[in-house]
């Protein structure tokens, strides 16, 4: 057996591949998902909403006042195995199973936009320095390049956070709106750019939003959100409001 033939089964042996979803470890290197989880995957349920990629009953564009972004989708609701798949990328450092979640990411992006998608560069949520340094890495950020990596479209970083904020997950959805105002900057590279923004999970709708509003504010011709998953929670508000995107 040659050397990086025996490295790779010793680390196999040692530190198997686990499914994503649910953490059982795999059987092959390279692989996952489960055959289990394959099958009981949490997909977003229709009707979707076309602008905010919820449920209709989970829709959030009213609660934005507006949005910057045309759409945002997601292949996943955010609960059960996909939740436990983002806590393995986000906070266990599993990160080499990126590649896996942007098979997904892309997957969806292709069903809905077709074979040939409509954007120029890839992008994604920033976090701050601090946050980076803290956590060893940009979660989102890794998602975007293994999209890219897979599409072909270029990716970039458009984007900086220039203010250090509370974790949007301990907040209320009123207090994720007003905790991230004004924390994004944009590149001026991103000036009549057609941009597709990455993050791992859609809640409120509120990073994402301020994110494509500083992108807005540099003449970025269009931008569109993916991510990993979205959280789906029924509510009872008004229509969603329809027409241009705010600009």
């Amino acid at each position: 057996m040659s050397t990086p033939k025996l490295l790779q089964f010793v680390r196999s042996f040692l530190f198997p591949d686990k499914c994503i979803f649910c953490g059982v470890h795999m059987k092959k290197q390279g692989e996952f998902t489960c055959d289990d989880c394959a099958k009981a995957l949490p997909h977003v349920k229709s009707p979707i909403c076309e602008r905010c990629g919820k449920t209709k009953s989970s829709c959030t564009c009213s609660a934005l006042g507006g949005l910057w972004f045309e759409r945002a989708v997601s292949p996943f609701e955010y609960a059960d195995k996909a939740r436990h798949a983002v806590h393995m990328i986000k906070f266990r450092s599993y990160t080499c199973a990126m590649p896996t979640a942007a098979r997904y990411m892309l997957s969806k992006l292709h069903e809905i936009y077709g074979s040939v998608l409509p954007f120029d560069v890839i992008t994604f949520v920033p976090m701050t320095r601090r946050g980076v340094r803290r956590r060893g890495y940009n979660q989102a950020e890794l998602l975007a390049r293994s999209i890219s990596e897979l599409c072909g479209i270029p990716c970039a970083e458009l984007l900086k956070k220039v203010v250090e904020t509370k974790a949007q997950r301990t907040l209320n959805e009123r207090q994720r709106r007003t905790n991230v105002l004004g924390c994004f900057e944009a590149s001026e590279k991103a000036s009549r750019l057609r941009v597709l923004l990455v993050d791992d999970v859609m809640t409120s709708g509120a990073t994402l939003n301020e994110c494509a509003k500083a992108l807005a504010f540099v003449s970025a011709n269009s931008v569109s959100c993916v991510t990993f998953a979205t959280t789906i929670i029924p509510r009872h508000t008004a229509k969603p409001k329809r027409g241009k995107i705010n600009k």
